[in-house]
Order: C-alpha cells, then structure tokens, then sequence
C-alpha cells in the first residue's frame, strides 16, 4: 500500500471520528441548551465525553491503520486479533479516562443546580426603580446568588413620560405580553417568583398571561424598612383579617354596569369615585394597610373571595355585563387575581382595572381590560365616560 493512501485512509477514518463526536455533542446541546446559562455545563460534559472518547477512538484507528499498513494482514484477522487492544494503558490514557469522567459528572451536577435557579419576574412602571438581584436584597431573602436569574418588564419612561395615550398603552401592552410568555416558558420546570412595583392594572394583566405558569413565590417590597420580605407557605394557626362586601343600600337592580371597589392597603375613598356614574360594590378590610398579606394560603383565600363575589354579582344585578374595577391591593394580590381572572373568564363579566392618579382630575384617569370573552379585547385601553363609551 502507498504511503499517500495509508495516510489518506487515516485522515478519512479521523475524519469520521470527529464527525461522530459532533453529532454526540449537538444531541447534548439540543437536550440541554434550551438557556444560554447552561453553556458552562454543556462545555464540562462534551470536553469530559471527548477526553474518554478519544482514549478509545483515536489511538485505537491509528493503530490499526499503520499496522494493516506495515503488517499488510487480512482485515478480518486483524480485528480478531487487535480486539483486546483497543484501549492504551498508558498513564496519560489513564488520566485522560479519570479527567473525562470527573468533568461529566461536574456537568451533570452543575446542570442540576442551574435547572434549580430562581427564576423571578420583576416588574418596575414607576419611578422608584428597585431590583431584587441587587446584593443587599438577595442577602435579606436568604437566597442562592448563583441561583437568582431576575428577568425585568421595564416600562417606566413609557409610563412616566407624559399623559397615558391609547398607543402609548399598546406599547405597554405588547411588552408586558411578550416578556410574560418568554418568562412563562424559561421558568417552566421550576417555581417561579413574582414582584412588582407597577400600576395595578398592568400587573393584573400580567397575571392573566402568567395564568398558565407556575408562579409560587411573592416576594413584596416593604417601603418603611426599604427591604422585600417573602410571603410565607407556613400555614400559621393564627388568624387574618377578613374580607368583607358591602352592597350600595338603594341598588339599581337593572344596572348593566357597577364599579367594584377594592381596599386592602388602604381604603378607596367616596371622593374618588365620583366620576363614575353607577352602584358601588366594596369589598374591603376593616383595616385595610401596607403589607398586610404576608402568607400564601391568606393571598389565595383573599383572591378567590374576590372572585366568588364577582361571579355570584349576577344575582343582585341580572344584566350585569360590565365591572370597573378600582383596586388599592398589593401586587402579589393584584398578579394572583388576573390569573384567577383568566381562568374563569367564561363566567365573569368584562372587568376593566383603573390606575388612580392622585393629582389627577378625575382620579382614575384610564383603565385596561382585564378580563373578557373576547381574548383581542385584553389590554384595551378605557377611559370611563357616562354609558361607557369607549374613546
């Protein structure tokens, strides 16, 4: 045999090798790349699988080449005879071996722990920009650095530049969507997280596109002691304030329309009202102050009276098709709530949510749809006039 072909016959056969690999570690990639944080684990398994790799590849096809080369045996014989001889045993063969496997078990760890990250949903509309991945919060929460990933719907110049506009909402509308769905699908197999420190109507629409997520951490930011704490899954024996409804005493049974009034950190005032033309239904706390909902099973018992009370209105008000929402809540209330919105909105009347501007005249100066039969309709933008015309 010339010396071209035996060496042609060796590039080929290095050729299919590497060729062989590559495919290996493009089937890694696809399995575990779905996130770009996982590179780091991708790379310590596909170098670790191509350490051991080459130690019973590489030498073994040379070997056999240059032997078939020089010894000129039969093919069938020499395979027979080199079968026990396709592994070196050489120290640096041996190390190659043990480096190889320690690098993919390093992988496979690490990919676990990045599969076990913290995914938390940030959303900041006003001008009070305050990020949870920041050191002294991450410190406050107890949690894993390397594990928090913080993803931000970052809307303040939009909302804080001028008079809300229905474009100017759109805007807004189609970022909020987008983010909520990549978040929805980069937190898919872990708990995901949420806080807020947005108008109430947005972080309520978010909720209605994080409905189908597993959103179970809040994470609410306490303004006095300038820190966040997280609501607790501890099913405490001791009790919480409840909620109560309160139904306007000279009622219009034939409203089409009513405003739902919903006081828990502060109490919705008579005043502010009166823009609107149509019965009051309030639903409130006694009490009603700032981080008052500190546990899970509290923020679900709050959210789902809410939502009982909506779909049973229908009773006192049988044309009932219309609810102009007006909220003082937190945001994990207001989150949870457009998700239970989404769920049954097949049962419930249309709900528009209004943003309350204190130095504004009227007080609720726009609202957005938040939930409705038609699924184009979310996120519309509203401004209440007498017989709720749009504008």
């Amino acid at each position: 045999m010339d010396e071209w072909v035996m060496y042609g016959a060796y590039l080929i056969a290095a050729f299919i090798i590497v060729l062989l690999i590559s495919v290996i570690l493009y089937l890694i990639k696809r399995k575990f790349s779905n996130d770009p944080a996982t590179s780091v684990s991708d790379l310590m398994i596909t170098t670790g699988i191509s350490l051991v790799g080459s130690t019973f590849t590489i030498p073994s096809v040379k070997n056999c080449i240059l032997r078939f080369y020089y010894e000129e045996q039969k093919i069938m014989e020499f395979l027979a005879s080199n079968s026990e001889k396709s592994i070196s045993t050489e120290p640096e063969t041996i190390m190659a071996i043990i480096c190889g496997f320690a690098l993919i078990g390093l992988g496979l760890y690490y990919h676990h722990s990045i599969r076990d990250r913290i995914f938390i949903l940030n959303m900041l509309g006003i001008s009070a920009q305050i990020e949870i991945s920041e050191k002294n919060h991450i410190k406050e929460l107890n949690l894993p650095d390397f594990k928090v990933k913080e993803n931000i719907i970052d809307f303040v110049d939009l909302f804080q530049n001028g008079k809300m506009t229905p474009n100017k909402n759109s805007i807004i509308v189609e970022k909020i969507k987008k983010k909520c769905n990549d978040f929805r699908n980069r937190s898919m197999d872990t708990d995901a997280c949420f806080t807020s420190m947005s108008p109430v109507p947005y972080t309520m629409l978010a909720g209605t596109f994080l409905s189908a997520s597993n959103i179970k951490r809040y994470f609410e930011y306490v303004n006095k002691k300038k820190c966040f704490i997280e609501l607790s899954h501890k099913k405490d024996k001791k009790d919480f304030p409840e909620l109560q409804i309160d139904y306007q005493t000279s009622r219009k049974d034939d409203s089409t329309e009513i405003v739902l009034a919903l006081s828990i950190t502060f109490p919705v005032q008579d005043i502010d009202l009166a823009q609107f033309n149509c019965d009051i239904v309030r639903i409130e706390l006694d009490s009603p102050k700032d981080n008052v909902i500190t546990r899970m099973d509290q923020l679900e018992k709050y959210c789902n009276y809410v939502i009982t009370k909506i779909e049973t209105m229908r009773t006192k008000y049988d044309k009932l098709n219309t609810v102009h929402l007006v909220a003082s809540v937190p945001s994990c209330f207001s989150e949870k709530l457009g998700e239970l919105l989404k769920t049954k909105e097949n049962r419930l009347p249309k709900i528009i949510a209004y943003h309350f501007a204190h130095t504004n005249q009227p007080k609720y100066p726009f609202g957005i749809v938040v939930c409705s039969h038609k699924a184009k309709e979310y996120g519309h933008y509203y401004q209440y006039v007498e017989r709720n015309a749009d504008v």
